[in-house]
């Protein structure tokens, strides 16, 4: 049996499974879809011991911590590895005395490297381990990190902000500047958008219309969403926008109309089929989008042209980023306590990073020093019997013990 309901796209129900076939944002969808994979992934795993709660980690938001902590990753993989430091081997693979701290003697697991071992306290001398011992062995060992109910709510926010539509005010070909503004773009972003009415013939805005910006937080998607506001205030408007990607699309669409094998394949597909959507309805009447340059001092420019662009291009700027100081917004506070709660979760995860490098570091010095003490001899100058057990000793270029022979 097979069934049909009408959704945006085309949803076929069979008796086992349902599959939705409809248009949607290349972006999202691979960052779905990778969610997705991960949380499969963690699903498998989590009857593993210490990796009880991988379900519920923001794999997304972990990865951005530890981008955000300054510690090379290659130095996070030595713990995420669960490899053991002093061979470079699985501990399963290690005898029971190779398996045992060679600083204390206590059972050498990646906790007891970090907060107990007595034999590493020189990594830790900068460092408040009372906070780090009560960390979840997900956080602490592998630095993956739960989503903080503020974020999610913040998330939950954005994500209700429907694409909305403005009704038609002017009666006249109209020029209108638009902006897009981010705070905290690369913690937790904000975004909002303004459009502002200029008059041609001197230096007097009007803002028209400023908001918070739908779904995904990017500035593209900001001043993408200024541009398809703008189209819906007039019959007809020149229209000055400091961001050439969205003026490149929007002169692409004015000459040659939708190309579905195009923009398929673009980022950000749903809200340019939004624009497009309100454009094509108006493409009778006279359009022009162009781009002005950023950030000018319109007192300084050399034309009237130049300095009246730069003044309004300021003001919508300037309108842009009021939205973002005004407390009255319904989404000020819930943005404040989704900052507050990422720079907690920032601060634990440059604490447990710059630990982790340390004791690499530290670890690495100490075998380097050994190291000096062991002969290394190159393989074609061995003279053995047939059956005799050899044991060498490969150094990599940190100084580690990589396996032995």
């Amino acid at each position: 049996m097979v069934g049909w309901e009408p959704c945006q796209g085309l949803l076929i129900r069979t008796s086992a499974n349902t599959l939705h076939v409809a248009f949607s944002d290349v972006e999202a969808f691979r960052e779905q879809a990778l969610a997705d994979w991960f949380q499969y992934v963690a699903c498998s795993l989590q009857n593993k011991k210490g990796f009880e709660e991988l379900a519920s980690i923001d794999f997304g938001l972990s990865s951005k911590l530890r981008r955000s902590s300054g510690v090379p990753l290659s130095a996070l993989g030595n713990f995420t590895s669960g490899a053991a430091l002093t061979t470079g081997q699985k501990k399963h693979f290690l005898a029971v005395g190779d398996s045992l701290c060679k600083h204390c003697g206590a059972e050498d697991t990646q906790r007891h490297r970090l907060v107990e071992c007595p034999g590493t306290q020189s990594a830790r001398d900068q460092i408040d381990t009372v906070a780090l011992k009560t960390l979840p062995c997900l956080q602490l060992e592998k630095m993956l990190f739960k989503q903080p109910l503020a974020i999610a709510e913040w998330h939950k926010y954005t994500q209700s902000l429907k694409l909305e539509t403005f009704y038609e005010f002017f009666d006249r070909r109209v020029c209108l500047f638009t902006d897009g503004s981010t705070y905290n773009g690369a913690e937790i972003p904000r975004c909002t958008w303004s459009v502002v009415l200029a008059d041609p013939e001197k230096l007097e805005a009007a803002i028209y219309e400023v908001g918070q910006l739908p779904g995904r937080q990017t500035n593209f998607r900001a001043e993408l969403y200024a541009v398809a506001v703008a189209i819906q205030c007039a019959p007809g408007a020149w229209i000055f926008s400091d961001a050439l990607g969205v003026v490149r699309g929007v002169k692409r669409l004015l000459a040659e109309g939708w190309s579905e094998a195009f923009w398929s394949k673009q980022k950000n597909l749903g809200l340019w089929r939004f624009l497009w959507a309100r454009l094509q309805s108006k493409l009778h009447f006279e359009w022009q989008i162009v781009h002005v340059e950023s950030h000018r001092d319109f007192r300084m420019q050399d034309t009237p042209f130049a300095a009246w662009t730069a003044y309004y291009n300021e003001q919508a700027d300037e309108a842009a980023k009021a939205v973002q100081r005004d407390q009255t917004q319904p989404g000020f506070r819930l943005h404040l306590l989704a900052q507050q709660a990422y720079m907690r979760l920032h601060g634990t995860a440059k604490q447990v990073a710059n630990l982790q490098s340390n004791l690499l570091q530290l670890s690495r010095g100490t075998h380097s020093k050994q190291l000096q003490s062991v002969p290394v001899v190159p393989e074609r100058q061995l003279h053995v019997e047939v059956g005799a057990v050899i044991d060498i000793h490969w150094p990599d270029k940190a100084g580690v013990l990589l396996y032995r022979r």
